[in-house]
């Protein structure tokens, strides 16, 4: 997930975690805005830590990788110009041969400014230029490219060739997009409007040749993005239910009209105590995600197996 600053979501991105006491082979954070010698500061019990910081990246960018010990993986840096790009390679657990790499997921963040062709093409030379025919493949990370469908003809005719060429060389590719529901809602002013403003940036694209893949959104903010996730499995082998399947939410309706009422109301005079910008924002954030979390019908879930076989392969980008 975007996590926006460790520094500030940290805690919180810790507790989400042990609430969906899921255990994630593969954890992805982009925007962690750190210097390198605070990388020790953030660590997580059972996991290998690695990471591209701002020193690499500048201010606002960097992406840091938890990976499960069991698994045995090599992180390489892809060059991608001003973006993030973070190539993993992995062994499954089951493999006999624990050199050979049958996974591969490339993590990434995209700078918004830079150019939507140029990160597609990127991403694909990437993908040709080795040979190996991996078992599992998986894009992931916050790409700042809205593929959500939009009702609004009116669309830059330059933007939607650049959203169209990026989709057509996923697709060329042999990648399936995993998410299309909002991965980011906000309220935004328009003609003098207030209105909640959703889209799709935050992407999974899977290309399994021996299994089958899943993706999900978690509606809970930590930040100001959604939580996305991604599941790989070996379809030979069945997966066990429990008696009961506890349902997970992809994707909730927001209600507009009592959000935006609701906003109205807030008397914001607290924020004239606080000094520190960083204590700004995180008291205008924790606001609005009461208010969302307060107005949210759930229209579709999606269903989690409890019982995870060894050989499935987990990954949650935050």
């Amino acid at each position: 997930m975007n996590i926006r600053s460790l520094r500030k979501n940290w805690d919180q991105f810790t507790q989400q975690l042990k609430k969906l006491k899921i255990e994630w082979e593969v954890i992805i954070l982009s925007e962690i805005n750190i210097k390198k010698e605070e990388i020790e500061l953030y660590t997580l019990s059972g996991y290998t830590n690695k990471t591209l910081t701002r020193e690499e990246t500048r201010r606002g960018g960097g992406l840091m990788l938890f990976i499960k010990n069991t698994l045995e993986a090599e992180v390489r840096k892809v060059e991608a110009g001003e973006n993030n790009v973070l190539e993993i390679l992995i062994s499954e657990e089951n493999n006999k041969d624990k050199k050979e790499k049958n996974i591969q997921i490339i993590a990434a963040y995209r700078k918004p400014t830079t150019n939507k062709k140029d990160f597609a093409k990127k991403i694909k030379e990437r993908i040709e230029n080795n040979l190996q025919i991996w078992k599992y493949q998986m894009i992931v990370g916050d790409i700042n490219i809205d593929i959500l469908e939009k009702d609004d003809e009116s669309e830059d005719n330059y933007e939607q060739n650049s959203i169209d060429y990026y989709e057509n060389t996923m697709a060329s590719l042999g990648f399936d997009c995993k998410i299309n529901s909002p991965t980011r809602e906000e309220v935004v002013l328009k003609k003098g409007n207030k209105i909640v403003q959703s889209s799709c940036i935050d992407h999974i694209y899977i290309k399994c040749h021996k299994g089958e893949s899943a993706g999900g959104v978690l509606t809970e903010k930590i930040s100001d993005h959604y939580c996305t996730m991604g599941w790989m499995w070996n379809s030979n082998n069945k997966l066990s239910k429990s008696n009961e399947e506890e349902n997970v939410e992809s994707y909730s309706r927001l209600n507009n009209l009592a959000i935006i009422q609701e906003l109205n109301k807030v008397n914001w005079e607290n924020l004239n105590e606080l000094n520190e910008p960083e204590d700004i924002y995180t008291a205008i954030l924790d606001q609005i995600n009461i208010i969302y979390s307060n107005n949210r019908v759930k229209i579709k879930k999606n269903k989690k197996i409890e019982n995870k076989q060894k050989d499935q392969i987990g990954l949650q980008k935050n």
